[in-house]
Formats: structure tokens, sequence, C-alpha cells
């Protein structure tokens, strides 16, 4: 016989993103949409290093950003 599951043991992992601090202030935490997260990161790494016109984040105004919070 099976014995019946409890919720605790269904769901066994916690994401990361539960530790971060700002994250019980948000009003939707748990609709994070993963797909596209990975894709916009995905896009910005390949435009960067590609050098793709359109797709990279290294421009004039993020350069002046850096020295604006000295970086």
């Amino acid at each position: 016989m099976k014995k019946k599951q409890t919720v605790s043991e269904i769901w066994k992992k916690r994401s990361i993103f539960f530790y971060l601090p700002y994250w019980c202030k948000l009003d939707v935490g748990h609709c994070i949409d993963v797909m596209h997260i990975a894709n916009n990161v995905c896009d910005s790494l390949i435009g960067t290093l590609m050098n793709i016109k359109g797709k990279i984040k290294d421009d004039v105004n993020a350069r002046l950003d850096l020295i604006e919070m000295n970086i």
C-alpha cells in the first residue's frame, strides 16, 4: 500500500529566488518566466560577444552609467 503524500513531501526543492531579501515584497514572486529570462540573457551574451547591432548592451550610455557608479 502506498501512503498518502503530504504537501511537504511533494515539493522538495526550494528555488534560490526565495532566499533573496526582496523576494517577500514582490506581488507576483511566483510568476517568473524562466524561458524568457534565459532567452534575454542568452541574447545579451551572444549579442555582446558577436557584436550584433541592436543586441549589444555595451554602448556609450552603458559606459557613462558605469562611470557614474564609480565602477
